[in-house]
């Protein structure tokens, strides 16, 4: 999903036949989780795309995932609901 402020979308089908669209954002967790979006980090630093840095809200996602990796290849989730 290019220039989009979230990572990934789950779809809920519910009987009727109606989707529920939950949106979420997936940020690294190793201190604490920047609740800021649209900068980028890591190797990709140098980032020209002209979006804009903005702050998760219910407008950009419905729930913040956030990964912290700890030893032996297993981590650590925390999910911050916003709906």
């Amino acid at each position: 999903m290019p220039l989009s402020p979230y990572d990934i979308i789950i779809v809920f089908k519910k009987e009727d036949g109606a989707e529920e669209i939950i949106r979420a954002q997936v940020k690294t967790a190793k201190k604490s989780i920047s609740f800021t979006g649209g900068t980028r980090g890591g190797v990709d630093r140098v980032y020209k795309s002209g979006v804009k840095e903005y702050i998760q809200s219910t407008t950009t996602s419905d729930v913040v995932i956030g990964v912290r990796p700890l030893c032996n290849d297993s981590y650590e989730l925390y999910l911050f609901l916003r709906f």
